[in-house]
């Protein structure tokens, strides 16, 4: 059975960015333990919150440590350049 992170990683190739969900893009991010549950957690917040958490706040989510976190705002900080 493959793993989040796998079909993540396939949709993301096959579909690029505005075809991928945004739970997706977010299992990329996080990496190969992303779960599910967190992601779609994540995602259920909407791509304007999500971009407004810090690396504190999104370490608060359980599965979310510090590199993962890290990984997330610097997603968003590319894209506001």
């Amino acid at each position: 059975m493959k793993r989040h992170y796998d079909i993540a990683q396939e949709e993301l190739s096959f579909y690029g960015n505005e075809g991928t969900s945004l739970q997706n893009i977010l299992a990329v991010l996080i990496g190969p333990k992303s779960e599910p549950s967190l992601t779609g957690q994540l995602a259920s917040l909407g791509i304007n919150r999500l971009s407004d958490l810090s690396i504190e706040e999104l370490k608060k989510f359980q599965g979310i440590g510090e590199i993962a976190a890290k990984r997330i705002v610097s997603a968003f900080g590319l894209a506001n350049h």
